[in-house]
């Protein structure tokens, strides 16, 4: 039926929706709210997507910091075999000790942040460092990855290669300036 849908949208000339990520706790290019970082309550942020194509089979939820002055410390949080099913993440707050926390959706397997720990890494850009851009990017992907939890964001990317089906972004923004 899905495909059908599709035969018929595009004879139409009309195009599915855009997948589309957001949060309720920020805008897209817009200030992250300090709680959701590591200089406030180490929380992830709520996020929330729809549009996602109908043939998508688990989504992959990846945040990256693209101004780090040290490559090694980009990645802040890689959760994969997300279901199907699954349209938000519910706030999580990281345990400051061990940098550790359950995974916000069932099923989903959480993969090494930049200090190889699993689970979201609240950003706190280095002192002076300026603007810092957190880019999430959340993938519809059409094939079940079967990846254990601890993988790297290297092995995600390598595993999810020509099984992109769909992409949406959202960016926050964080000051080490103004912390």
């Amino acid at each position: 039926m899905a495909h059908f849908l599709a035969v018929l949208m595009a004879i139409a000339g009309m195009q599915a929706p855009a997948m589309v990520l957001s949060s309720p706790a920020f805008k897209n290019d817009a200030p992250l709210p300090r709680t959701y970082t590591g200089y406030g309550d180490f929380k992830s942020p709520p996020l929330a997507w729809s549009g996602a194509p109908t043939a998508t089979r688990e989504f992959v939820l990846m945040v990256e910091d693209p101004d780090v002055p040290l490559a090694r410390f980009s990645v802040h949080w890689v959760l994969y075999n997300i279901p199907a099913t699954a349209s938000s993440a519910p706030s999580i707050t990281v345990n400051r000790e061990t940098r550790t926390h359950p995974s916000p959706i069932a099923g989903a397997s959480q993969g090494l942040n930049a200090l190889k720990t699993p689970g979201y890494l609240p950003p706190r850009p280095f002192a002076g460092s300026g603007l810092h851009h957190y880019v999430f990017t959340l993938y519809a992907l059409d094939v079940d990855l079967s990846l254990h939890d601890g993988a790297t964001k290297e092995d995600v990317v390598s595993a999810m290669k020509g099984h992109v089906i769909a992409e949406a972004k959202l960016v926050a923004l964080v000051d080490a300036n103004a912390q």
